[in-house]
């Protein structure tokens, strides 16, 4: 009778998850409530804490209880750009690892930037440069394009928002950590190019039509 009281008490008890996110907050809630492994059983009996799943692109979850609530501290995978050429979806960690994942996993409004290069060691490069930007910064960052046919062909633009572009070099991504600084300091509509100039620790502010200039000449 004890046994049979609850199985029907299991099978009409609701709770509630709340799922409160560090680091990027790109996966959806339902992807990781959907793949913990948490159900109500396990909510009934929790005496000392669950057990959950390893999910893919989550590094940890913490699980506690409190009046009905299973609250899930998810500290999702450092990810730093996605690319979805060839119909194929990947994202990047901070190593420049590809990791295929299925693209109804992320929440519709992901910002991660687009980054299309082809040179592995380039791309980890670039994304260990990135991870050291804060969120905000690196949810600026719409698109990344490696311009090799400069004269380094390290060179990157960078498509931003509010509509600006940034050309640097993979060292000089880190001063994209005062990007709001930068565009503030001149409100000529037409100047919309940045040229970040690492080796004199400054970034410049220019009309795009002349950034091919400097790109397309070799330093003296």
């Amino acid at each position: 009778m004890y046994y049979f009281l609850l199985s029907f008490y299991l099978q009409f008890f609701y709770f509630t998850f709340l799922v409160k996110k560090i680091e990027l907050n790109i996966l959806s809630d339902d992807y990781i409530i959907e793949n913990c492994g948490i159900n109500k059983q396990d909510y009934l009996l929790f005496v000392n804490g669950f057990t959950v799943n390893k999910i893919d692109l989550i590094d940890n979850i913490k699980v506690t209880k409190n009046n009905g609530v299973v609250y899930l501290e998810v500290k999702e995978t450092k990810l730093v750009g996605y690319n979805d050429d060839n119909d194929k979806y990947t994202v990047f960690d901070l190593n420049g690892k590809l990791i295929p994942i299925d693209k109804k996993i992320m929440k519709s409004n992901y910002l991660l930037p687009y980054i299309c290069i082809n040179d592995s060691n380039l791309l980890a490069s670039v994304c260990s440069k990135l991870a050291q930007l804060s969120n905000d910064n690196l949810f600026r960052i719409a698109e990344i394009y490696n311009i090799s046919f400069t004269y380094d062909s390290n060179m990157l633009k960078l498509v931003m928002d509010q509509g600006y572009y940034v050309y640097c070099s993979v060292r000089g991504i880190p001063y994209l950590t005062n990007y709001l600084d930068i565009i503030s300091t001149d409100q000529n509509q037409n100047q919309k190019c940045i040229l970040i100039l690492e080796e004199y620790s400054k970034a410049i502010k220019t009309d795009c039509s002349l950034i091919g200039d400097y790109l397309s000449s070799t330093p003296q």
